[in-house]
């Protein structure tokens, strides 16, 4: 997902949130979500996991990335040696086409496990899922089986996993099933470290050449956002090319109260995107019973 893809989606839905809790506005709220196609969400109390608004929150749908925080649960319950180091092998790790702009170690480059776990999580990188499950000592599909039996044990009777990626798109969940697992992970600071973790530095080896790398997960990083109510504090998104997945742990600058806000199959234009943040912020005409238009769509309205 790119960088502007990642700043809309993450705005547009706490906009949505804080627009949710604000009475006046609270009767245009549904008619926001139908036109943006949301077809499932839910906002839940942190930490309490208290769901306090939701819809179709049963109803499973594809999840894309959001499948690597079963990987990170996984790896963990399968006590990963997070000190140790995994070498890098292209044929092996490699999942599918990779963008050239895309996050590339090279062959046999290795790599602490530790610094796999946030190469996944940070900017979501597909091979680091293959790497994790690798380092445990497992094949991918009996890694894969171990997270739907984890998934299970979790209480979590409507996610099925194929991958360990979230490429597969037969990989399905809930709203209500993501909070769990989301808060599940939220409890380990490893991987809650990773989740919030905006600027990421490591070193690797390769051969006898250190290399540095730093990656950015631009979902935390505040300089990105214009006049928020609220701080990110942890995030992992998902992107099909079609659809936006979205799990965020949020902090309300208003109240200081933190919540949980999870969405799946979100379907919606960058133009629908900027009409709602300026409905928002109060510079489009408020009507309740539409949804506000704008004429045109600035490339940098959030920079």
């Amino acid at each position: 997902m790119s960088i502007n893809m990642k700043k809309t989606t993450i705005v547009f839905l706490v906009a949505l949130f804080f627009i949710q809790f604000i009475p006046t506005r609270a009767r245009a709220v549904s008619d926001l979500y139908d036109k943006a196609t949301v077809p499932a969400y839910l906002i839940a109390e942190y930490p309490s996991g208290k769901i306090i608004s939701g819809k179709n929150i049963n109803k499973p749908n594809q999840i894309a990335s959001l499948t690597k925080l079963f990987t990170a649960y996984t790896a963990v319950t399968e006590n990963i040696d997070f000190n140790a180091t995994t070498t890098y092998q292209k044929k092996k790790f490699t999942t599918g086409r990779v963008p050239r702009t895309a996050f590339k170690f090279s062959p046999g480059e290795q790599v602490k496990n530790e610094d796999v776990l946030n190469l996944m999580l940070v900017i979501s990188n597909n091979s680091a899922s293959r790497m994790l499950a690798y380092a445990t000592g497992e094949k991918e599909k009996n890694f894969v089986e171990k997270m739907n039996k984890n998934a299970a044990a979790l209480g979590l009777k409507n996610t099925s996993l194929h991958d360990t990626s979230g490429l597969n798109d037969k990989n399905v969940s809930t709203a209500e099933d993501m909070l769990k697992i989301f808060m599940t992970d939220l409890k380990d600071p490893t991987i809650s470290d990773a989740l919030g973790q905006p600027i990421y530095t490591f070193e690797s080896q390769l051969g006898k050449k250190t290399v540095e790398h730093t990656i950015h997960n631009s979902d935390l990083i505040p300089k990105l956002y214009q006049d928020r109510s609220y701080d990110v504090l942890a995030s992992k998104t998902g992107f099909t090319g079609k659809l936006t997945t979205m799990a965020l742990l949020v902090q309300s600058q208003m109240d200081d109260k933190k919540y949980v806000i999870i969405t799946l199959g979100i379907k919606i234009t960058a133009t629908d995107f900027c009409a709602l943040i300026n409905w928002r912020n109060g510079s489009a005409k408020k009507n309740h019973s539409t949804f506000p238009k704008i004429k045109k769509l600035s490339p940098n309205f959030l920079s």
